[in-house]
């Protein structure tokens, strides 16, 4: 998926939209792609995903998940063995995640940007953004998780109203 674009949409690759069949997606490389919310990847209401051994590069969204974003995901979100490399938002949420009322869990997985988004001041969650309206109801997890290089006014990694576990793994971040 490169070069693909979604002018007046979301979803710039991808979109599953009350999709109620589990959704896998393996070794597949998201470059270059552009769309209002979710420039690689749109989920909007959905049984299950897993992504594994994926690329997302130089993706940028207006508003929400520079490469992927996530809402309402029944059953579980898993990324695993995957690499995030100059993903962007305009302003917004989660310049590479944004993930919404999802249990969400991410696992060998590397994060890296080298350059900055449009408007640091207008983004919160250089990497990754988690929301939820109701806690008992979402978690994030993130395990042998590796963030490299990436400069943000307000935050990597944003949290809210969520339970989450933080393994190990590795923090290389430029935080002003």
């Amino acid at each position: 998926f490169i070069n693909t674009t979604a002018v007046a949409s979301n979803g710039g690759g991808l979109s599953f939209i009350n999709c109620f069949i589990p959704i896998t997606l393996i070794g597949n490389k998201f470059s270059f792609g552009y769309a209002y919310i979710g420039a690689s990847i749109l989920v909007n209401i959905a049984t299950s995903i897993s992504i594994s051994n994926c690329e997302f590069s130089n993706n940028r969204a207006k508003e929400y998940g520079g490469a992927i974003s996530l809402s309402k995901v029944l059953g579980n979100a898993s990324i695993s063995d995957s690499k995030f490399f100059n993903n962007s938002i305009t302003k917004g949420k989660g310049g590479s995640i944004y993930s919404e009322n999802t249990i969400l869990s991410i696992v060998n997985t590397e994060f890296s940007d080298l350059k900055d988004s449009i408007n640091l001041d207008n983004c919160e969650a250089k990497a990754i953004y988690s929301y939820c309206s109701d806690p008992l109801k979402n978690s994030f997890t993130l395990t042998k998780v590796d963030f490299i290089g990436m400069k943000s006014y307000n935050g990597i990694i944003v949290i809210y109203n969520s339970y989450s576990i933080i393994g190990y793994g590795y923090f290389s971040a430029q935080n002003v």
